[in-house]
């Protein structure tokens, strides 16, 4: 009985482990999964700071308005000196800038006449214009972030928000962890690599640049190795020079034709398989297991992929990068979304299905359109649609329009 691609995802996982942190600057950690937890290092803002352009003053000042105050002068932002008012007095400042001593509230500047000696505070223009509160227009010391408060962003991707935080408290070199080294190789008198592009009828290979660009936008460092023909030498020979990778993918030849090598020289290569084959479509004849460098003391996780583009995608995206953002500390768990169907499909009997779907959002429910069809080498299926629509298989017949189902985003073009 074949797996469930439940059950396969788990074997998948069971086993990878992160491989490793380095430290980088803050300048190079944009897309790279965070590794440690660090503590601010600064209070932010470090005094009471003014919220806008306005006037420090005491809010016993504005007991009756419009009122007059003595300007001591102007404070700029990043100004540390001391200063200080009294009863009747204000300073000028400036958006940012530190709050002297004594004063307790800030008055925009659009209630003022603006006087640089003296300055005339007036009553709001109209019946919707804020009152001049106490505390109005202040930010308090800390209300950022207090110094030795915890900043705990571990086992996320580095946003440009995140680096932002980072930087304002004085975090500019970070551990994270490394990016996994995988191997992409294709299979396939048939084809050949965008590299040795030739007038042939040869087909290009398109699957090695899909998995390599899945691979990069989770994070992993990849490097082609080209099309191996169908034959088993040179192909054992690519195998056996894997040692130095953290991962290896290859696409074609698992499955069961006369020139399908992978499973006749896998005892040659040092493989062992965990699976071959999974109950879903498309991606049927997938195989995942571990090549055993013992002389290295090391074994290497290896994904035999279809050859069908499609097929390879889907496997691609459901297998390998879970596999991928594991090894980064990333959290790497599916995330279904609910949807229902926007018109009906039929489903047969006994097999898990993945079906590309375009998607609509109407009245916050996301509705779901099976691209015209899922013949697993149409490439512009994967570049229209939009998620990958789960059906079980108890789910069987002529599923109805408003069935509930399950998709799997992959791609947010056009969708919002």
């Amino acid at each position: 009985m074949l797996l469930n691609p439940d059950k396969a995802l788990e074997l998948v996982l069971e086993d990878i482990s992160t491989i490793g942190k380095e430290t980088v600057s803050i300048f190079e950690a944009l897309g790279r999964v965070i590794a440690e937890k660090t503590y601010s290092k600064r209070d932010i803002p470090q005094r009471d700071s003014s919220a806008m352009d306005g006037y420090a003053v005491q809010h016993a000042d504005l007991g009756s308005l419009p009122a007059k105050l003595k300007v001591k002068g102007v404070i700029a932002a990043g100004d540390n000196n001391p200063y200080s008012i009294g009863k009747g007095e204000c300073y000028r400042l400036m958006t940012g800038s530190f709050v002297p001593q004594g004063a307790d509230t800030v008055v925009e500047h659009e209630l003022t006449d603006n006087g640089r000696e003296t300055v005339q505070i007036n009553e709001a223009r109209s019946a919707t214009a804020r009152k001049i509160n106490f505390g109005a227009n202040i930010r308090p010391a800390q209300s950022d972030i207090a110094k030795g408060t915890l900043v705990d962003y571990m086992g996320e991707r580095m946003t440009p928000y995140m680096m932002s935080r980072f930087v304002s408290v004085g975090a500019l070199y970070l551990q994270v962890y490394r990016k996994p080294r995988v191997a992409v190789i294709s299979t396939g008198s048939e084809i050949v690599s965008p590299c040795d592009y030739d007038d042939t009828e040869r087909m290009l290979d398109a699957n090695a640049p899909a998995i390599i660009g899945m691979l990069q936008e989770a994070g992993a460092e990849c490097s082609y190795m080209g099309v191996v023909p169908d034959e088993e030498a040179p192909l054992l020979d690519m195998l056996l020079s894997m040692c130095n990778f953290d991962m290896v993918v290859v696409s074609g030849g698992i499955s069961t034709g006369d020139f399908d090598y992978m499973a006749s020289i896998s005892a040659r290569a040092g493989i062992s398989w965990k699976f071959h084959k999974v109950n879903q479509k498309p991606g049927k004849p997938i195989a995942f297991g571990y090549i055993d460098f013992a002389n290295h003391n090391k074994s290497v996780p290896i994904f035999g992929l279809p050859g069908n583009p499609v097929s390879c995608m889907f496997c691609a995206y459901y297998y390998v990068i879970p596999a991928a953002k594991k090894m980064q500390g990333e959290d790497y768990a599916h995330k279904p979304l609910s949807a229902v169907l926007g018109e009906a499909v039929q489903k047969k009997a006994g097999r898990i299905q993945f079906d590309r779907v375009k998607l609509e959002v109407k009245d916050g429910v996301i509705h779901t359109f099976p691209f015209k069809s899922q013949d697993s080498n149409l490439i512009d299926s994967m570049t229209q649609c939009h998620a990958f629509m789960r059906l079980n298989d108890e789910q069987t017949g002529e599923l109805p329009v408003g069935t509930p189902v399950q998709i799997y985003v992959f791609n947010h073009r056009k969708l919002f």
